[in-house]
């Protein structure tokens, strides 16, 4: 049975300039070297497959050879050049593959024939697709018709590969690079198509064929031909997947809705769909890292213009985008790129699915560090007003000044409250700091300066440390060494922070390591003891007791945002 059936790539392959799509910058180049009669004699096309290198070689030659070229440079498609070419039997463009004339002496023959003019039109055009397959004799042989050609011939070269063609052979070029397909041209063509040929078939189901394409027209011209023969003249989306065998869109957002929700159930309810489906593990690996990077991208860019899916799926990734951090999204990619990898020493495919999938869905939530502090100085601040009692907090003096008889109470050492003051007691009588002001001055710092000091108040706990006063120079006696580092790290500031408060009082500030046998705070002579509802020992036991609260709390809350131990 005879059929004149052409395949969708030839019957639509462009005759025209304005035709050929995607490759605008170097058809309106072509067009103005005709006009401008500044024609090279020699092209050099590159660029991925299926973009219209020799499609666009085509139209060149017939645009030279045309006995009617048309006032906007496009060949009239009628004269019996351009019917020729079209028809492929013009002896004025001769059209060789360089993959099976690749020898010597196929350049040899090559040159004896370039040597007689052209029959129809003005130039005899030779059009060499894969011309990196010449072989080096065959390059060097062709180098000096190539740098020096009769004023008639002309050299139309097109390959995939321009590094594998010599460099002496490029620069004797005109070298123009076509660009990969945009998914929205290829949609636009294959519209076109369909509306010629009384096709139906939806915008989805285009972007999807346009997807499988990978940039390549002539590759999604012969997608559409096999989804039509597959589905008819009436084309669904579902029909398309199940002829592409594609995985649906809809199963990638269950697995981040199975991320979510921590659901390894689910996880492996989604292995047996892509397995019973007859879908490949790598297939669904390269869905799976496009499906995060769409989630990454409307993340960073706060839009979904990007998107190369259909509407009804950039809602969906909106959507998405608001569940999980930027670097929850990467550590999720690293997943899946370290089992795609680990496919190529392994047999058992499936298992290693349901492995990455369910690994994802255990993982914990990625914090910030600054949020992290923030959690934990929220849970810090919380246990110091719940833990300590009330009785400590209202009644329970523990030092006196004697020059203004002024009580601090355990709730001022333990979270310190800041009482602006118009001036110091030094400042208002003209006298040396005493240590009754100087320990209010340092609560006063940590209180107003928590970021500057928020590790260093950490350190420290329920305690104030000790210090002693010379003159101008304060001295502070640090319980261990990572108070006395931190200390000594931020001792430029304390020191700027002192004499601020002070009035310039504290000149100097340095720190000391204090011995083991050292008390922990050393009571001032001028700070008499008054009188307390209970015993110093008795209140340092209590301070000690909200001490190790807090800790443990500082490690159940840590423990629950890594799910790990952390031993304090």
């Amino acid at each position: 049975m005879e059929s004149n059936y052409v395949v969708t790539a030839r019957k639509w392959r462009p005759l025209r300039f304005d035709a050929i799509v995607g490759q605008d910058h170097i058809s309106t180049t072509l067009k103005n070297a005709i006009e401008l009669k500044r024609v090279h004699h020699a092209y050099i096309f590159t660029g991925p497959r299926g973009v219209g290198k020799t499609t666009s070689a085509r139209v060149l030659a017939k645009a030279l050879n045309c006995m009617n070229l048309q006032n906007d440079l496009e060949p009239c498609g009628e004269c019996v050049s351009c019917n020729s070419i079209t028809q492929g039997n013009s002896i004025d463009v001769i059209e060789i593959d360089g993959a099976s004339n690749n020898g010597v002496d196929d350049v040899r023959k090559l040159r004896e024939n370039s040597k007689y003019p052209p029959v129809n039109g003005k130039y005899k055009v030779y059009i060499i697709d894969e011309v990196h397959m010449l072989s080096t004799s065959a390059f060097n042989a062709l180098l000096k018709t190539l740098e020096e050609p009769p004023p008639h011939l002309l050299f139309i070269f097109a390959t995939t590969e321009i590094h594998k063609v010599p460099a002496t052979i490029v620069s004797r070029c005109q070298r123009f690079d076509f660009r990969r397909m945009d998914i929205k041209n290829i949609v636009s063509q294959l519209q076109f198509i369909a509306l010629q040929e009384h096709i139906t078939i939806d915008e989805p189901t285009l972007l999807l064929i346009a997807k499988q394409a990978d940039g390549s027209m002539r590759d999604s011209q012969s997608i559409f031909d096999k989804v039509i023969a597959f589905c008819g003249k009436d084309i669904t989306i579902s029909a398309a997947r199940n002829a592409l065998s594609v995985i649906d869109d809809d199963l990638f957002f269950d697995i981040t809705t199975a991320i979510y929700h921590r659901d390894a159930k689910k996880m492996f309810e989604i292995v047996s769909v892509v397995t019973s489906g007859g879908f490949s593990v790598h297939e669904c690996f390269n869905g799976l890292i496009e499906h995060f990077r769409n989630i990454l991208l409307v993340q960073s860019t706060g839009k979904t213009d990007l998107l190369e899916v259909a509407e009804q799926y950039k809602v969906r990734y909106s959507e998405e985008a608001t569940k999980f951090s930027n670097a929850d999204i990467l550590r999720f990619v690293g997943v899946v790129q370290s089992a795609e990898q680990q496919l190529k020493t392994s047999t058992q495919h499936t298992i290693r699915l349901e492995l990455a999938l369910v690994e994802m869905s255990q993982m914990g939530r990625v914090y910030e560090i600054t949020e992290l502090i923030s959690i934990v100085k929220n849970q810090l601040q919380g246990i110091v007003e719940d833990d300590v009692p009330a009785t400590m907090q209202e009644s329970t003096p523990v030092y006196s000044p004697s020059a203004e008889k002024r009580v601090m109470t355990t709730t001022e050492l333990v979270t310190p409250t800041v009482t602006k003051e118009p001036a110091t007691l030094s400042e208002v009588n003209n006298q040396p700091i005493t240590h009754a002001e100087l320990y209010k001055g340092w609560e006063q710092m940590i209180a107003t300066n928590q970021n500057m000091f928020l590790i260093l108040q950490t350190l420290l706990m329920n305690t104030v440390p000790s210090f002693d006063i010379d003159d101008s120079v304060v001295t502070c006696f640090c319980e261990n060494d990572t108070v006395f580092n931190e200390m000594n790290s931020l001792k430029k500031e304390i020191q700027q922070q002192l004499r601020k408060i002070t009035s310039n009082q504290v000149l100097q500030f340095e720190c000391i390591l204090k011995e083991q046998n050292h008390i922990s705070r050393t009571i001032p002579a001028e700070i008499e003891p008054i009188e307390s509802t209970g015993g110093s020992l008795e209140i340092l036991e209590k301070l000690s007791e909200s001490k190790q609260a807090i800790l443990t709390e500082i490690e159940s809350t840590l423990s629950k945002l890594f799910g790990a131990r952390i031993i304090l």
